[in-house]
C-alpha cells in the first residue's frame, strides 16, 4: 500500500469570496455540532437564501480563515475589522470552529494565531475582542494562553480582550 504522504496535513488559508457554497457548508456544520456555542441558529440559518451566504462571505469588512485537512474544510474563524458596533482600533474575532475528529491537534491554537498576526499587520487595530460562552472551557483556557483577558459578561459569554496585539 503508497504511503500518502499528504494524509495529515492541515493547511489554513483565507476563504474564496466567490465560493460561498463552501461557507454554507462548514458554517451550518458549525451550527448543527455546536448549537449551544453559537448565538445563530442552524434552523435559521439553514433557511438562508443563497443571496444572504454571498453578502456574508462578501463582506469587505471580515476575513474568513478556513483549516484545510487536504482538499476538506475542517475549521473555520472569522475577523472583522471596522465593526460599527466595536470601539475604533478593536478587531472581533468570532465563528471560531474546529469538527470534532481534528480536535485536540492545535489546530484552535494555530488558527488564532494566524488571526491575531492578521489583526497585528492592520496599523489601525490595538485590540482584539472575541466572547465565547462560559462552558466552552477549552477555548476559555486557550484564548488565556494566547493574552485575552476576560473584561466584562453578557448573558452566557464572557467578554475578552488583547491589548497591544
Amino acid at each position: 500500500m503508497k504511503h500518502n504522504k499528504n494524509q495529515m496535513e492541515y493547511q489554513i488559508k483565507q476563504a474564496p469570496k466567490e465560493d460561498w457554497a463552501l461557507y454554507k457548508k462548514i458554517r451550518l456544520e458549525t451550527l448543527r455540532e455546536e448549537p449551544y456555542a453559537f448565538s445563530s441558529l442552524y434552523v435559521e440559518a439553514s433557511d438562508y437564501p443563497d443571496q444572504k451566504w454571498k453578502e456574508i462571505i462578501n463582506n469587505t469588512q471580515s476575513t474568513y480563515l478556513y483549516i484545510y485537512h487536504n482538499e476538506d474544510v475542517i475549521g473555520v474563524g472569522r475577523i472583522t475589522f471596522n465593526d460599527p458596533e466595536e470601539p475604533q482600533g478593536t478587531a472581533y474575532i468570532g465563528g471560531i470552529y474546529i469538527n470534532k475528529l481534528h480536535r485536540k491537534k492545535g489546530l484552535g491554537k494555530k488558527l488564532m494565531i494566524e488571526l491575531l498576526t492578521r489583526a497585528s499587520k492592520n496599523q489601525n487595530v490595538n485590540t482584539v475582542k472575541l466572547e465565547v460562552k462560559e462552558t466552552q472551557i477549552p477555548a476559555i483556557t486557550l484564548y488565556k494562553s494566547l493574552g485575552f483577558e476576560t473584561t466584562g459578561k453578557k448573558d452566557d459569554e464572557l467578554i475578552m480582550v488583547k491589548v497591544s496585539i
